[in-house]
């Protein structure tokens, strides 16, 4: 006895996107990027691979390596290492005065820093000590520079 009216596709349409909202966000993903809306896709894009993507790679590089490679095998360092550097771009310039910071002030080395910026790190010994510009004293004797300047 009804005719089709804007009222019910309306409703059908709502009912859709929630449950599309409810499996993106069962895997992971942002629903922003699922819906195709254009606000806020940087941090959407952002979140979605950090809580979809890199644990999905993590499993699977796991899991390649407990199937396909011996302990001894990865004791010696051949295993499977997925590179999840370059799913997120990375605005180098912007990001380089943070990591002089965290390099400069003797909280972080080299090294660390790579890991947390998700790059390979240095074989070097250089690359795993900490180091301290002069503004913030020696890294040897902490302090020192700042209390003769006092």
């Amino acid at each position: 006895q009804k005719t089709y009216s804007n009222q019910n596709s309306r409703d059908i349409r709502a009912m859709v996107d929630d449950l599309t909202d409810f499996a993106a966000r069962m895997l992971g993903i942002s629903p922003l990027l699922v819906n195709g809306s254009v606000q806020d896709t940087t941090d959407a894009k952002k979140q979605t691979i950090d809580d979809c993507v890199i644990p999905i790679a993590e499993l699977l590089q796991c899991e390649i390596n407990r199937k396909r490679y011996s302990a001894e095998d990865i004791e010696d360092g051949t295993m499977l290492v997925i590179d999840m550097s370059r799913a997120i771009f990375v605005d180098w310039l912007s990001a380089a005065t943070g990591v002089d910071k965290l390099v400069a002030s003797g909280a972080f080395s080299v090294n660390e820093v790579r890991v947390l910026l998700r790059l390979p790190i240095i074989d070097a010994e250089w690359a795993n000590r900490h180091y301290l510009t002069k503004n913030y004293g020696d890294i040897e004797n902490p302090g020192e520079e700042v209390l003769n300047n006092e």
